[in-house]
């Protein structure tokens, strides 16, 4: 079991590294975009928190970043799961991300296209 666990992060840190912080060019970057997503999403719920906490008193900005990182983790994963599933396809056009910002870790205003 530990192997697993350290072979599953083993790949996530390639996959990390080896991401373009820009659109894919061909099928293999999109497949690994979409990997490291699905990885990743659950990083969008502590990012929402601190996030809402710098814009709002964080007495009542935690509650609200929790519920909204939790949305943004869903659609991420969903976005991660479109990108594995259809690697193949230029399907939307040229590889693009279906959201924005393209990784978990990039900042920027989100947009589902």
């Amino acid at each position: 079991m530990k192997k697993s666990f350290l072979i599953l992060g083993a790949f996530a840190t390639v996959l990390f590294f080896a991401q373009a912080s820009q659109a894919a060019d061909n099928a293999f970057e999109k497949l690994g975009r979409g990997a490291v997503n699905i990885v990743t999403c659950p990083l969008e719920v502590p990012k929402q928190v601190l996030h809402e906490c710098k814009e709002n008193n964080p007495a009542f900005a935690f509650f609200p970043g929790i519920i909204k990182g939790a949305g943004f983790a869903f659609v991420r994963g969903v976005s991660g799961l479109w990108d594995v599933v259809s690697f193949p396809f230029q399907q939307p056009d040229n590889y693009e991300p279906l959201m924005k910002p393209e990784m978990v870790w990039e900042d920027g205003g989100y947009s589902i296209e």
